[in-house]
């Protein structure tokens, strides 16, 4: 595993999740859910399956986290938001969602059906997006083959077994 690729691309995810979280425009951009297109291109920056899996991972825990811990900085129009921190880690996932599937034109009356599908959908979205970083840590493999010229790090051929011929008795 190249550390280097893993660092780089959870410097990226984090980075893109928090703009997201900011502006929005990831979730305006793409079709899918921002969490998923921030996975798979997080997957293909590592350039590696196992790779594209742990930056992942790592963007999702850190990239929560930091929201979570650093919001009155990072987001101050949320405003101060009485929670304990366990509370605020939902808080963050349920927006991370609510904003990249655009819940949030719905009327207030439909407000608790929201927030319930809300906690449904969530982990199971978090859940498809760890998923597809294969996905993009297999496209990432690709693109590192073919325009990069890398060749992924394989065990070397065992070497052919010593003949009988030609040896002197």
């Amino acid at each position: 595993m190249k550390w280097l690729n893993v660092i780089i691309a959870t410097i990226l995810g984090v980075s893109l999740f928090i703009l997201d979280m900011k502006t929005g425009v990831i979730s305006y951009l793409f079709v899918m859910p921002s969490v998923i297109t921030i996975a798979i291109i997080t997957g293909i920056v590592a350039m590696d399956i196992g790779e594209g899996f742990v930056s992942v991972a790592l963007y999702m825990a850190i990239g929560v986290t930091l929201i979570v811990l650093l919001q009155p900085i990072i987001l101050p129009e949320w405003g101060e938001i009485p929670a304990d921190i366990p509370s605020m880690y939902m808080v963050v996932i349920l927006l991370s969602v609510e904003k990249s599937l655009g819940f949030s034109s719905w009327p207030w009356l439909l407000f608790p059906l929201v927030v319930i599908l809300l906690y449904i959908l969530a982990p199971i979205i978090y859940f498809i997006a760890l998923l597809l970083s294969l996905l993009g840590g297999l496209i990432g493999r690709v693109i590192a083959r073919v325009v990069f010229k890398r060749v992924p790090s394989a065990q070397p051929e065992a070497g052919t077994p010593p003949s009988d011929t030609g040896v002197l008795e």
